[in-house]
């Protein structure tokens, strides 16, 4: 770049002379006042009058500007220790919207196999161009969070005015050396504490049903006023409360088991898995609506397999599909999103925590169609109910059951050092592998600028990855567990299959023995809400027993 300056002349006494320095130095002293100036370069003349003693400076009418280079990046130096703010309840909001986008793409997509089993191309073809948008934008959503770490070291050869990238300048009261690296933004799981989402809950559900007294009130009154003013009310807070309700008791029990658990956990890696049991949804979905009814109709049990699901009158493939083709499918599925995992799994420990989190990601999007679907058909009072049971009952079964095939899991790879080596290699080297290695992250609230515990994992995470990262070493008390748990992988899932499926099963035949006595609506009803509570009971209690034992653990 060329310009054109008004000569300058700069004075010089005699004394820089006498003193040692020269024109190299003044010229040195002009340069660098002026590159920490975004000044441009100049090329400059001393001269020296004999009849004075004076030295002087001056620049030419054109000169070359220099351009100052940004400092270079270079690998982030180990134990290195970063903090960042705590914003727990962004997670919420960005898991939530993912699972949204998945739960469309898992029901579009599924039209591409649908569509090739029914002979229909148009079906297909339509799945295909409206699932690759969506596609597009998860992985948009998914994109890995890169952070600029800037270091300014202290140093007698170092300068005060440094060149950032995007034209940014750092100034430093002393002089300073400066180290440029870029890392991933793998801090702390940072996610409200339990009882905080629980209270959201609850309100959720306490406003819904405050809505169906309005409403009752509203016709019972007769006023016109006044049943304009509720459906007014029910439609702003309908969508709200659908999303907490689909949402907040799958946040609630993923909190709940970090604090139990007691790991220190990355959240890109948790998000990672909890994003792994959303996608599982999709071959899932593939398994209970198109494959599982095929077969029921090769052997006779259905005519038309498309109707499976929808025609009340096919009772036994009704069964077969809840007792039968959800479990096997849907876990075998979960477990297949763990193994894609495993390179975050370094014990059994880490194993049950990686399926539970599977477990609830699966549990998020299935939850999302059930609750919206209750609230479309049923109303207020078939949200409540279901939003009740499913947030109570069914989101942390699917999060219990893939957590002991994860569990199974970790006692494989931490039993297997060549096999753990082999998924490591294969699936990517995981942080947990060498922890002294990596950045090691603190979570600061905004408001008093102190450390916080993350829910997970605690302040001091670099002592937690060493105590875990020698975990692999230690020796399990049998008499600490309170309950004996599997250690093979076919035992987890068989155990995974067989309680999903006595759920799914029992719940189906509850309504159907009361169907056959005859009891009625009313009384059907009355039997499916009781059976229900036996169900919830057996698997908080269950559940509790699991966490437990496992948080005992390597």
């Amino acid at each position: 770049m060329f310009g054109t300056y008004p000569a300058m002349m700069i004075p010089v006494s005699a004394d820089m002379a006498n003193d040692g320095r020269t024109e190299r130095d003044l010229i040195s002293s002009i340069v660098i006042l002026r590159e920490f100036n975004d000044l441009p370069f100049v090329s400059i003349t001393v001269q020296a009058d004999n009849n004075t003693g004076q030295f002087t400076a001056s620049t030419q009418q054109s000169f070359k500007r220099m351009i100052v280079q940004p400092v270079e990046f270079t690998p982030a130096p180990p134990n290195l220790i970063l903090g960042k703010y705590s914003s727990p309840w962004k997670i919420i909001a960005r898991m939530g919207s993912l699972s949204i986008v998945t739960a469309f793409i898992a029901q579009i997509l599924v039209m591409i196999p649908f569509g090739v089993a029914t002979g229909d191309s148009f079906l297909s073809f339509m799945g295909l161009i409206c699932g690759f948008p969506l596609v597009l934008l998860f992985i948009f959503m998914m994109r890995p969070k890169l952070v600029e770490v800037v270091m300014a070291t202290p140093a007698s050869n170092g300068a005060t005015m440094h060149s950032l990238s995007g034209g940014r300048t750092l100034k430093t009261p002393v002089t300073t050396t400066l180290r440029r690296h870029i890392i991933r933004d793998s801090g702390a799981f940072d996610i409200p504490a339990p009882k905080n989402l629980w209270t959201v809950f609850v309100v959720t559900l306490a406003v819904s049903i405050g809505l169906i007294i309005s409403t009752l009130a509203a016709e019972t009154s007769g006023s016109a006023t006044l049943s304009n003013l509720n459906i007014v009310i029910l439609v702003l807070l309908a969508i709200p409360l659908m999303l907490l309700g689909f949402s907040i008791p799958v946040f609630g029990w993923w909190s709940y088991s970090s604090k139990k658990l007691r790991l220190p956990t990355k959240g890109h890696e948790a998000e990672a898995a909890l994003t792994a049991g959303m996608l599982s949804t999709i071959p899932a979905i593939c398994i209970n609506s198109i494959f599982f009814p095929m077969l029921l109709a090769t052997f006779g049990i259905v005519n038309d397999w498309t109707t499976v699901g929808l025609d009340d009158s096919y009772n036994l493939s009704l069964f077969l599909q809840l007792a039968v083709s959800a479990p096997v499918g849907e876990e075998l599925c979960k477990l297949v999103a763990v193994l894609f995992m495993a390179r975050f799994i370094d014990s059994p420990r880490r194993g049950f925590q990686v399926g539970f989190t599977v477990g609830l990601g699966f549990a998020i999007v299935e939850n999302l169609m059930y609750v919206s679907g209750s609230l479309v058909g049923g109303g207020l009072i078939g949200f409540t109910i279901t939003t009740l049971i499913r947030g109570i009952g069914s989101i942390p079964g699917h999060a219990v059951w893939t957590g002991l095939s994860g569990l199974t899991v970790g006692w494989l790879l931490s039993q297997n050092t060549k096999l753990a080596d082999t998924v490591k290699g294969a699936l990517g080297e995981s942080e947990y592998s060498n922890p002294l290695q990596q950045p090691s992250w603190s979570l600061i609230d905004k408001n008093s600028g102190q450390q916080v515990d993350s829910v997970g994992g605690g302040v001091n995470l670099i002592e937690s990855y060493i105590s875990q990262y020698e975990y692999s070493n230690i020796q399990v008390n049998e008499n600490d567990k309170t309950i004996t748990l599997p250690r093979s992988i076919s035992m987890g899932l068989f155990l995974a299959i067989i309680g999903h499926s006595f759920w799914n099963g029992t719940s189906f035949l509850s309504g159907l023995f009361a169907q056959m006595m005859g009891l009625g609506f009313v009384g059907e009803f009355l039997v499916s809400i009781a059976w229900t509570v036996v169900l919830v009971t057996g698997i908080l209690f269950i559940g509790s027993r699991v966490l437990e034992s496992v948080a005992k653990l390597p």
